[in-house]
């Protein structure tokens, strides 16, 4: 057993500690008494909240997936999904949707800008002939409802609390990712090097110091599937 897994029940243990008593300064800065009551956010109140986030965030990524690691996944599903169906008609404008806490960080692309994909139009434009031979086109399609003030900063924080609350079923999922991820694609949640943690952060420790065990197990993991895949090579009958 190494030094890592032999410390690393102690150190998801204190990790998450560390993330309860953040969330805590976080609610008390703000004047609430839980995650429910924050609504919305105005002017600098959306700057110091995404601040104070950045390093939680880093920490409870590397919280989960070491937690993940030690999972068994189970097999993939082999079934497609159901489609999902709506009865929603073209005219009605969609409601924005704020995005929670990402349990992946982003990596930098290595494809050319000249092959990259542009990003698609909100609409086809569908030209057809009407009744008197002009050339038209399908109608644009409404303005998406405006978020409340701070939406996007509060979804992130609500989903920690989420996380927070229910840790197993983020491992679970990203262990069921790591599982479906082939061997020549994109194998960790986590950008390469260490996360950006400044001096003066209360968590900085905390976070590099779970940054290298998630780092450590993920090494395990590899070298785990490098050895399963040499043992069921065929012998070499040359």
């Amino acid at each position: 057993m190494t030094y890592e897994e032999r410390w690393e029940d102690t150190v998801l243990e204190r990790g998450w500690a560390a993330v309860r008593q953040q969330v805590g300064v976080i609610l008390a800065v703000f004047g609430f008494t839980s995650a429910a009551q924050m609504t919305v956010l105005w002017g600098a109140q959306r700057l110091i909240l995404a601040r104070m986030l950045r390093p939680i965030e880093a920490l409870v990524r590397r919280l989960v997936l070491v937690m993940a690691l030690r999972l068994t996944p189970s097999e993939p599903r082999d079934a497609p999904r159901p489609q999902k169906t709506s009865d929603r008609a073209c005219n009605t404008p969609l409601q924005r949707r704020a995005r929670g806490v990402c349990l992946f960080e982003p990596w930098p692309s290595i494809k050319p800008p000249h092959l990259r994909k542009p990003f698609a139009r909100p609409a086809p434009r569908i030209w057809a002939w009407d009744k008197d031979g002009f050339l038209i086109g399908a109608p644009r399609p409404p303005d998406p409802i405006p978020l409340a003030p701070g939406a996007h900063v509060l979804a992130r924080f609500n989903g920690l609390v989420a996380i927070l609350d229910k840790p197993d079923s983020a491992a679970r999922r990203l262990a069921s990712w790591l599982a479906r991820r082939e061997p020549y694609r994109r194998a960790t949640p986590l950008k390469l090097g260490a996360p950006p943690v400044p001096q003066r952060c209360e968590l900085r420790e905390v976070v590099l110091n779970t940054h290298h065990f998630a780092v450590c197990a993920m090494d395990r993991r590899a070298k785990d599937q490098r050895s399963r895949l040499l043992s069921s090579a065929p012998p070499d009958s040359s």
